[in-house]
């Protein structure tokens, strides 16, 4: 019997040390990190979109293209908290920001020059998940 609880134990260990070490995974570190820096990222296009809509006025076409900016944003990063890639959604996204950068006439040239960089970052954003 008493044989039978040493190896018993010995079990147990082996399966707590297992257990333990299946739990930390440098790929989960990983991938909190990547989570944080794609949140602070969105966190920027969207601080940047909001800037942008306090200097346009209400009920303009302005004012509509920076707020479909913004939905579009909230559905990329939606899909993205999900785990889903989904191209149509960057390209959306992508497009909504493109016509606040180009179609937008009362922008100042600071929040232009924050726009136009977000929009770059996020294409470079989608061309790291389309590989």
């Amino acid at each position: 019997m008493r044989p039978f609880l040493k190896m018993f134990a010995a079990a147990g260990l082996l399966l707590l040390g297992t257990t333990a070490s299946a739990q930390y995974r440098p790929r989960d570190e990983y991938r909190y990190q990547d989570r944080e820096r794609r949140d602070r990222f969105f966190e920027q296009l969207r601080s940047d979109l909001y800037t942008a809509e306090r200097s346009t006025l209400p009920l303009t076409g302005d004012r509509n293209r920076i707020e479909r900016a913004q939905q579009e944003l909230n559905a990329l990063e939606r899909q993205m908290d999900l785990g889903n890639y989904d191209r149509r959604t960057f390209d959306e996204t992508i497009r909504a920001m493109e016509r606040v950068v180009n179609d937008n006439l009362s922008l100042s040239n600071q929040t232009w020059d924050s726009l136009a960089a977000d929009l770059s970052r996020l294409r470079d954003f989608e061309n790291r998940f389309d590989r």
